[in-house]
C-alpha cells in the first residue's frame, strides 16, 4: 500500500487499484447491494468530506421494516461471499452432526483410551464392596463410612488435575520441552508436600473424623477407625496421580494413564481377595489392598513421565519458588472451595432421603449409582476436549479451539441422548440389576426417567466444564457451580421447611446445577466477549482471511445512531474494494521513524504510536484491532 499527503489528510492508494479517500462515515444503504450504487463521491480535502457527510440523505422517521437494512446488507453480503446466514432449524444441525469433522479422529483417540481408564475405578469399588460382602454388614457398613471422608479429602485436591492440563498443554504446543518439565515438577512438589500434610493430618486424626460422622454402632466406628489410618496414606498417591494425568493430558496423551490404571487394577484384583479371605485381615486388608494399588498407578505414571521426557531429575531435585507456586495456590484454593460446596450439597440431598426412610436412600443411591456409571462415557470427551482446546489455545489458534469446543459438545449431546434413551426405554431392566425390593424399584424407576431427561444436558455440560478448564478460566468454572450449589440449596431447604421433599424432587432440584453449568459456559465460550474462544479486538468470531483483495467491513457491537444509519445495527459483511472505494487498511510496520510506527485514521489523526501496534490493523476510528492478517476495518 501506497500512500501520499494531500491537504491535512493522508491519502492511500492500493497497489491493484489506486482509491482516493472516502468520506468518513458509509450510510449503510450505499453499500447494501453489489450492483447499487458502485461508485462513491471522491473527496478532495477535509472539509470536503465534512460538507459530504452532512449532505449525505438521513432517515427522520424510523421505516416500517426496522430490519430492512440489516436484511438487505446481509443479503448483499451473502451474495459477496461474505456473510454465510445460519440456518434455523433441526435439519441442518443433525447434518452438521453426522458429517465427519476434522477433529473426529483425534477425539476419539483421545477419548476412548480414557475412557476405559475412567471405567476401571467403579468396577474396583464393586468389587472391593461384592468381597467385603462376604465379612459382614458392619464391615461393610464401616467402609461405606469411612470412604466419604478420603473420597472427599480426595475430591477437594481433584484441581491438580484442572490446573496442570492447560499450563502444560500451552507449553507443550509451543514446542517448549524444558518448560513442560518445570510446571510438572512444581506440580508434583506441590502435590506431595500437600498430600503429606493431608495424609498424616487424617490418619492422626481418624478417631475424631469418625466420631463426627456418628457411625450407629461402636462396632462400626472401629473398624472405619482400621480403614482411614490405613487408606489416608493412599491420598498422597492420588494427588501425585492428579498431576501426572494432567501433564499427560497436556501432551493428549490418555494411553499412558490407561496403562497405569490397568496396572493399579490388577494389583486390587489380585490383593483384595488374598488380604481380605487369604490372610484374614478383614478391614484393614481392604484398606491395604486399595493403597497398594494407588500406589502402582502412581509409580507408573511418575516413572513414565522420565521415560518420555516429560520430566527431569534436575527439574525434580530443585524446589518451586515463590513465584511459580503462587498461581497454584490461589486458583486451587477457589477450586476447593468450589468442590467442598458441591460435595457438601450432594451430602445434604443425600441426608435428607436418609431421613425419608431406607427405601428412599436405597432408590437414592441405586439411581446415583447408575448416574455415574453413565457419565463415564462423556466424561471421556471432555478429558479429550481439554487437551485439545489447551494445545491450540496455546498457540493462540482460538478458530480451531472454537471448532473442537463445537464438535466435542455436539458430539457429546449425542451420545447423552444416546444414552438417556436407552436409560429411558430399559428403565425397568437398570432397576432390576440393583434391586429385587418393589418398593425400592418403584421408586428408583420414578426417578429414572428425570436421569434419562437431562442426560444430554449433563453431556452439554461436561463439555462446557472442560472448556472453562482448557482456557485457564477455573475461577469462573468455581462462580457458577458454587451459585448454582446456592440455588439448590435454597430450593432444597424450602422443600424441607414445607414438608415436600422427597427423592423424586430431590434429584430434580439437583439439576438444577446442570442447567447452571450448562447456559453459563455456553454463554461464556460462544456469546460473551470475554470467551477465550472469540477473536481479540472483535465483537465477531475469527474468521479466516479470504483469497484476493477482499476487505472486511465489521460493523462493531458499538452502537451506530439513527441519524447515521436510519437504525442501530449490528453486522458482518464482505465487501470487494471495487465496490466500496477508499476503504484501506494501514498497517502499522516496526521501524524507527515514528511515521511508520504511527498508522493513520480517516480522521487524519495518529492512532498508536506503541510499537505494540506492529502487525495490527488500524480501524477507521484509529485504533489497533490486532487482527492478524486478515485485512480487516473496524467502523
Amino acid at each position: 500500500m501506497q500512500c501520499q499527503h494531500a491537504t491535512g489528510l493522508q491519502q492511500c492508494r492500493l497497489p491493484a487499484r489506486p482509491q482516493p479517500q472516502p468520506w468518513q462515515r458509509i450510510p449503510l444503504h450505499h453499500i447494501s447491494s453489489q450492483k447499487q450504487h458502485q461508485h462513491l463521491p471522491h473527496l478532495g480535502d477535509r472539509q470536503a468530506a465534512q460538507n459530504s457527510v452532512r449532505a449525505a440523505p438521513r432517515h427522520t422517521a424510523r421505516p416500517r421494516q426496522p430490519l430492512r437494512h440489516v436484511a438487505t446488507a446481509a443479503a448483499a453480503a451473502a451474495d459477496m461471499g461474505g456473510l454465510r446466514l445460519p440456518d434455523v432449524g433441526v435439519g441442518p444441525h443433525i447434518r452438521t452432526l453426522l458429517q465427519p469433522s476434522k477433529y473426529d479422529a483425534e477425539l476419539l483417540s483421545l477419548a476412548v483410551p480414557a475412557l476405559a481408564a475412567m471405567a476401571l475405578e467403579p468396577l474396583m469399588n464393586v468389587f472391593s464392596a461384592a468381597v467385603l460382602g462376604h465379612l459382614g454388614t458392619q464391615q461393610l457398613g464401616a467402609v461405606s463410612l469411612a470412604s466419604l471422608a478420603t473420597s472427599l479429602a480426595t475430591y477437594v485436591f481433584s484441581f491438580l488435575v484442572f490446573l496442570t492440563t492447560p499450563r502444560i498443554a500451552a507449553a507443550h504446543a509451543n514446542g517448549e520441552t524444558q518448560q513442560v518439565a518445570r510446571l510438572a515438577a512444581v506440580g508434583l512438589w506441590l502435590a506431595a508436600l500437600t498430600g503429606v500434610f493431608v495424609a498424616v493430618g487424617m490418619s492422626a486424626s481418624a478417631g475424631t473424623i469418625v466420631a463426627a460422622l456418628k457411625p450407629p454402632e461402636a462396632e462400626v466406628a472401629t473398624y472405619a477407625v482400621q480403614y482411614i489410618s490405613v487408606r489416608s496414606w493412599g491420598i498422597l498417591a492420588a494427588m501425585l496421580g492428579f498431576v501426572a494425568s494432567g501433564t499427560y493430558r497436556g501432551v493428549k496423551d490418555t494411553r499412558t494413564p490407561l496403562m497405569a490404571a490397568l496396572g493399579a487394577s490388577v494389583t486390587h484384583v489380585v490383593l483384595t481377595p488374598l488380604f481380605i479371605l487369604g490372610l484374614n485381615w478383614g478391614v484393614w486388608g481392604a484398606a491395604l489392598a486399595a493403597t497398594i494399588s494407588q500406589w502402582v498407578s502412581c509409580i507408573l505414571l511418575v516413572s513414565l513421565m522420565f521415560q518420555r521426557q516429560l520430566l527431569g531429575l534436575r527439574d525434580l531435585m530443585l524446589p518451586p519458588q515463590w513465584h511459580e507456586v503462587v498461581p497454584y495456590l490461589w486458583k486451587g484454593a477457589v477450586l476447593a472451595f468450589r468442590m467442598i460446596i458441591t460435595f457438601g450439597m450432594i451430602m445434604f440431598a443425600s441426608g435428607i432421603c436418609v431421613r425419608a426412610g431406607a427405601t428412599s436412600q436405597a432408590a437414592f443411591e441405586i439411581i446415583r449409582q447408575v448416574w455415574i456409571i453413565s457419565i463415564q462415557l462423556f466424561e471421556s470427551l471432555n478429558v479429550a476436549t481439554q487437551a485439545m482446546a489447551a494445545g491450540f489455545l496455546g498457540k493462540d489458534d482460538r478458530t480451531s479451539a472454537r471448532e473442537v469446543l463445537q464438535r466435542a459438545f455436539n458430539l457429546s449431546c449425542a451420545v447423552g441422548l444416546a444414552i438417556g434413551l436407552l436409560l429411558y426405554m430399559g428403565q425397568g431392566g437398570v432397576v432390576h440389576l440393583f434391586t429385587k425390593d418393589a418398593a425400592v424399584g418403584s421408586l428408583a424407576g420414578a426417578i429414572l426417567p428425570i436421569i434419562a431427561f437431562f442426560m444430554p444436558l449433563d453431556a452439554g455440560a461436561s463439555i462446557m466444564d472442560g472448556g472453562l478448564i482448557a482456557a485457564g478460566q477455573t475461577n469462573t468454572l468455581s462462580v457458577i457451580q458454587v451459585l448454582g450449589s446456592l440455588v439448590q440449596y435454597g430450593v432444597l431447604a424450602y422443600l424441607v421447611a414445607n414438608s415436600l421433599e422427597n427423592v423424586v424432587s430431590v434429584w430434580a432440584v439437583l439439576k438444577i446445577l446442570t442447567l447452571a453449568r450448562l447456559s453459563g459456559g455456553y454463554w461464556l465460550h460462544f456469546v460473551s466477549g470475554r470467551s477465550a474462544y472469540r477473536a481479540r479486538g472483535s465483537g465477531d468470531l475469527s474468521q479466516p482471511a479470504q483469497a484476493g483483495n477482499v476487505l472486511n467491513l465489521t460493523v462493531a457491537r458499538v452502537p451506530v445512531t439513527a441519524a447515521d444509519f436510519g437504525s442501530s445495527l449490528t453486522s458482518s459483511c464482505s465487501i470487494d474494494e471495487g465496490d466500496v472505494t477508499g476503504l484501506m487498511e494501514a498497517t502499522a510496520n516496526r521501524n524507527t521513524s515514528r511515521e511508520h510506527n504511527s498508522g493513520i485514521g480517516v480522521n487524519g489523526h495518529s492512532s498508536s504510536s506503541s510499537s505494540s501496534c506492529s502487525n495490527s490493523t488500524v480501524s477507521l476510528d484509529g485504533h489497533c484491532s490486532n487482527s492478524g492478517s486478515t485485512s480487516s476495518i473496524n467502523v
